[in-house]
């Protein structure tokens, strides 16, 4: 089963964050810039999320330009909690900026070589996909 054919429900909505659910799942998707103002937000949708008790959590990261060490905590503690509840955990995560800063807060380089085993606990996922960042508009991808 893909992503692409889960059925889900809206059950939170903002401009940034959203959480939807199934029947044994929930997806959790952030866009635009996670600071100071929206992680008071993000950490009431992680409660939703975590009350809901769901068997597999996506934790989908794919179109934030941003990301503050506060947010990455609330985010990093989403996936840690419902990975000890036994939920399998999915973090979708651009390479770059975003990604960076997850592992600088969860205490893992990758710049120092860290396998993938090893950001993907120190991440607190089951699986860790991460995305390639698009070209901004008129410049070629290198």
């Amino acid at each position: 089963m893909t992503l692409a054919n889960l059925p889900t429900a809206p059950v939170l909505t903002s401009s940034s964050v959203r959480l939807l659910v199934g029947e044994q799942h929930a997806v959790l998707h952030v866009a635009g810039e996670l600071d100071l103002a929206v992680r008071d937000r993000l950490e009431q949708v992680r409660r939703r999320a975590l009350g809901l008790a769901p068997a597999a959590l996506v934790v989908d990261l794919g179109d934030v330009a941003f990301l503050d060490c506060a947010s990455a905590r609330v985010v990093l503690s989403l996936l840690e909690t419902a990975a000890g509840g036994g939920a399998r955990t999915t973090l979708v995560c651009p390479d770059g900026p975003v990604l960076r800063v997850l592992e600088l807060v969860a205490g893992c380089s990758s710049g120092g070589g860290a396998t993938a085993r090893l950001r993907r606990t120190a991440l607190r996922c089951t699986t860790l996909l991460v995305t390639r960042v698009a070209p901004a508009p008129g410049r070629a991808a290198s």
